[in-house]
């Protein structure tokens, strides 16, 4: 069950926030139907209930209801994202994982027409450039990638076939 939680987004203390409620207001609205640490716990920032019990959360539904006037939908609190939170990875990494990257697609790559990127080679010239710390993974120094060589080989090939 931990591990279902990684799939959960408990928005509860977002919506009271965006609304300008109080976790009070809350608790005084939902106080015949659920008990006041149920009510402060779940509207804490930063607090992911462990355990929510459904009529529980339909009566914090219903009282936001009737606080705010408007229809309050189930996801509105609690939200199921199929990409788990990834707690493994280092801050960066979970930045470009979480940014929205949807306004991307506005943005045509470069200027090649359909299936010229398909293509397109670097040949070992393009990528002598792109390892400039020596020890790195990717430094050419310290692994003779195959790839280059063979990159060097034909162009090599390719600019000797006159002369012979």
């Amino acid at each position: 069950m931990d591990r279902a939680r990684e799939y959960l987004r408990w928005k509860l203390p977002d919506y009271l926030k965006q609304r300008g409620i109080s976790v009070y207001a809350l608790q005084k609205e939902t106080a015949k139907e659920v008990s006041r640490n149920t009510v402060y716990r779940w509207g804490r920032e930063g607090e992911v209930p462990k355990y929510i019990d459904l009529a529980v959360l339909v009566a914090v539904i219903r009282g936001l209801e009737r606080l705010t006037g408007e229809e309050v939908a189930f996801d509105d609190i609690l939200e199921y994202d199929p990409t788990p939170l990834r707690t493994d990875l280092d801050e960066e990494s979970r930045t470009w994982l979480e940014s929205d990257l949807s306004r991307l697609g506005e943005f045509e790559p470069y200027d090649w027409e359909e299936g010229e990127a398909d293509e397109w080679e670097p040949s070992w010239r393009d990528l002598i450039g792109m390892f400039d710390d020596e020890g790195s993974p990717g430094d050419i120094s310290a692994r003779m990638d195959d790839y280059l060589n063979e990159s060097m080989l034909r162009e090599y090939e390719e600019s000797t076939r006159g002369e012979r």
